[in-house]
């Protein structure tokens, strides 16, 4: 959801992703390659006019972290767990609250949880994304 939320604040700020000169990649730690979003996601973010049909997930691998400039994750496990395992990335991986100036906020994945934590997810990281993208685009284009 964080991936779509970010490429369509970004687009209706800048248009498409920072002029062309972003790009965002969803990728999972326990990802199966392949498989679509959950009904709950892609209905939640239709009440949103965002599609998600289209999407399949990608699992984290080396060359998405070694093409990365900057990794976000949910939680701070996560990020310490990428910390660990791509040292030379620990410097440009931070949790998504981090880097948007929350460094106490974890995103909780909804999985299992019902429609409810979908939506709470959602609204959640369209602040999130929101913080972000403002710090990207004065970093970029300031």
């Amino acid at each position: 959801m964080a991936q779509v939320l970010f490429r369509r604040q970004a687009e209706r700020a800048v248009g498409p992703p920072l002029g062309g000169r972003c790009r965002a990649i969803s990728a999972g730690l326990c990802a199966r390659e392949g498989n679509r979003a959950s009904p709950e996601a892609i209905q939640v973010l239709a009440e949103e006019a965002v599609g998600l049909e289209e999407h399949r997930a990608v699992s984290l691998h080396k060359a998405i972290v070694t093409e990365a400039d900057l990794i976000l994750t949910m939680t701070s496990d996560q990020r310490d767990y990428l910390r660990v395992q791509y040292p030379h990335k620990a410097e440009q991986t931070y949790t998504i609250g981090e880097f948007a100036g929350n460094p106490e906020e974890e995103v909780l994945d909804p999985y299992g949880r019902g429609i409810a934590a979908y939506r709470a997810c959602r609204d959640q990281l369209k602040i999130m994304v929101d913080g972000l993208l403002n710090k990207i685009i004065e970093s970029k284009m300031g």
